[in-house]
């Protein structure tokens, strides 16, 4: 089966899918249904690079919600379609993630 591209599709070739999620997730809004969830949500730490390894090894890489967030990606291939995760946190948000992902930096896993 040959990978539909588009061009509306991010590039994460070459990418650990690990960190790939990582970063969506630390990007991502939490979608809680009080006042008093959201601004709990908003005081949490990052994820730890070992927790999302440890959901991919149980639930795969096709992600809908993580820690009360959306996700919603299919990261199996060499591309991603971000328009879910660009409609519950803002247009070019997913872009935005993987650009600093792909920035070099001294550590992403922190």
């Amino acid at each position: 089966m040959t990978e539909q591209t588009n061009e509306n599709h991010i590039d994460i070739t070459g990418l650990d899918k690990a960190k790939v999620l990582k970063t969506l997730i630390d990007h991502a809004n939490c979608m809680a249904l009080s006042d008093d969830a959201s601004l709990l949500a908003t005081m949490q730490p990052p994820v730890e690079i070992e927790t999302v390894r440890a959901y991919i090894e149980k639930d795969g890489l096709t992600v809908d919600y993580i820690l009360g967030k959306p996700i919603k990606v299919d990261l199996t291939g060499d591309s991603f379609d971000p328009w879910l995760y660009d409609r519950d946190h803002g247009q070019g948000r997913a872009q935005q993630a993987i650009d600093i992902l792909k920035a070099p930096h001294e550590d992403v896993d922190k």
